[in-house]
């Protein structure tokens, strides 16, 4: 297990003792990612501190990264390859998760000028969002807008799949897409702003204020731990 904070990075066996690895004081942590062989930290400044590790517990600074001009902000794992979105909303591939290019693929048409910031993949899928969009597609280069009938979710901040349902975290709650339909989960319990969501065998999602929620199928949720503060945002 592999856990990390803005400036540390630490690893357990047993998920109850933990050996922190590596104290940062760079840029920022800002997400890991790994092909199941070889991990990577991308920090809030990716030109510049850049990190990788063949084992999560040695790693290597790789402090010139000019591929990485506008920054890495998600990435996911799929078909033998890494597939990453920029903070400008480009996407970005890779082989090995060193050297990135830029596809050909038509933005305006995807998600006329909305970013796209995060993304995921699961059976043949990716998903994708960022400002006030959300993609489906068979592939990395060709994607389809899904609307939200009954007005604007916000902001997606995060994405996670079982491989039937897809779970938005956004800056007005938690959305379900499924059976090619969008719809809000308990928007009078889960409101506020969601800042990240993950699946390993459950859903798992983090309210910007510090709550904790657990889900098993993305549908009922429960609070794990709750924030002493009271707001959401």
């Amino acid at each position: 297990m592999i856990v990390y904070g803005y400036d540390f990075i630490s690893v357990s066996t047993d998920g109850e003792n933990f050996k922190t690895v590596l104290e940062n004081t760079g840029s920022p942590f800002n997400f890991i990612f790994t092909d199941g062989s070889k991990y990577f930290m991308a920090t809030s400044d990716s030109r510049y501190y850049y990190w990788q590790s063949n084992d999560a517990e040695n790693w290597t600074l790789l402090s010139d990264n000019s591929c990485f001009y506008n920054g890495l902000t998600a990435v996911t794992y799929a078909d033998g390859k890494f597939i990453g979105t920029d903070n400008i909303g480009f996407i970005m591939i890779s082989e090995d998760g060193l050297n990135w290019t830029t596809p050909e693929i038509d933005y305006m048409k995807v998600h006329a000028g909305d970013l796209a910031l995060v993304i995921d993949y699961s059976n043949g899928m990716y998903y994708a969002g960022g400002e006030s969009n959300f993609m489906v597609g068979n592939d990395y280069t060709e994607w389809t807008q899904i609307p939200y009938s009954e007005g604007y979710y916000g902001f997606v901040t995060d994405i996670a799949t079982d491989g039937n349902r897809v779970i938005l975290a956004t800056q007005r709650g938690l959305y379900s897409y499924s059976d090619n339909t969008m719809s809000a989960i308990n928007p009078d319990t889960l409101d506020g702003e969601f800042s990240k969501i993950i699946y390993d065998e459950n859903f798992y999602a983090m309210r910007s204020n510090g709550d904790f929620f657990q889900s098993k199928d993305g549908v009922e949720w429960k609070i794990m731990f709750e924030s002493p503060s009271t707001s959401y945002v």
